[in-house]
């Protein structure tokens, strides 16, 4: 791969990666609250809203603990750190969003990991 396509493919990645992170911060802003508000009852959400508090990382931990409530309930439940059907009190669009944007972090990483094989062989 050339130089130069290398450099426009990591670029595209780089403004891929900053829209994610944006995003991400975004949905958090407008959308955290009512999340939360939602999974009230799960122990997991007031620890790691203690934990991490109301800054810009401490936001997306607490989006991250919410994803896994929501993707795996099952096993949250298991465990002890949601309460049974907690995840049906999160509305179908908001799943959709979380989805979407996780989906969106795993290929930008996965596109990351190819570009530095490419990188590092050639």
């Amino acid at each position: 791969m050339p130089a130069t396509a290398t450099g426009a493919v990591g670029l595209a990645l780089l403004l891929s990666l900053w829209f994610n992170i944006v995003m991400f911060v975004i949905f958090a802003l407008k959308n955290l609250n009512f999340l939360e508000g939602c999974l009230s009852s799960s122990p997991c959400i007031a620890l790691t809203k203690g934990i991490w508090g109301d800054g810009v990382i401490g936001r997306h931990m607490r989006i991250n603990m919410i994803f896994l409530a929501v993707t795996f309930p099952s096993a949250m439940c298991r465990r002890g750190y949601i309460r049974e059907n907690d995840n049906f009190r999160v509305p179908y669009h908001f799943k959709l969003r979380l989805w979407i944007l996780y989906t969106h972090l795993s290929l930008n990483l996965l596109v990351l990991m190819i570009l530095g094989y490419v990188i590092e062989t050639t």
